[in-house]
């Protein structure tokens, strides 16, 4: 566990303040003794959640993502109690393998945020799009089809209108 904090720190400093730095050790160090209670070895701990420097890059990934510091915010005990600002929670720290490893529950980009509404939008906007140009092809076939029939009555017409002047 000393390690795993020690390098979580070492990636953190210098990116995030000293709070932030604290509170995200707070909340490993009370991850760890949890899952000690439950007769987990800390090296079993460790290779769970995986390299601290990943978990580090992560947390200031979502950092930048969000937009939001996590000095709104502090950890007693791994339980989330709000100090301030925001009614907005502070950013997940996601694992690659989708696994948050704030409460070990499995979350994937499409379930979090905004995102899926975002997605959606976009789907319906692409439909909407595909339906118009459809649309679109469909008129501009029909419209040259009606125009290659009729052109031998113009045609025709013509003629006849020319040959009438003609005789005139």
């Amino acid at each position: 566990m000393k390690e795993f904090l020690r390098l979580l720190r070492e990636a953190l400093e210098g990116e995030m303040s000293e709070r932030e730095i604290a509170a995200n050790e707070a909340y490993y160090r009370t991850y760890f003794a949890r899952e000690k209670r439950k007769g987990r070895t800390e090296e079993e701990i460790s290779e769970e959640l995986g390299d601290p420097r990943l978990i580090a890059r992560s947390i200031l990934d979502a950092d930048k993502i969000s937009g939001m510091r996590d000095d709104n915010y502090t950890y007693y005990d791994g339980e989330e109690v709000s100090t301030g600002r925001s009614d907005t929670p502070p950013p997940r720290q996601d694992r690659p393998n989708g696994a948050d490893v704030r409460d070990g529950t499995s979350f994937g980009v499409g379930t979090s945020g905004c995102a899926p509404r975002l997605l959606l939008a976009l789907v319906l906007v692409l439909v909407v799009v595909a339906l118009i140009l459809v649309a679109i092809f469909k008129t501009v076939i029909l419209v040259g089809k009606l125009f290659l029939w009729a052109l031998p009555a113009i045609l025709l017409v013509a003629g006849i209108l020319w040959l009438v002047r003609k005789l005139k």
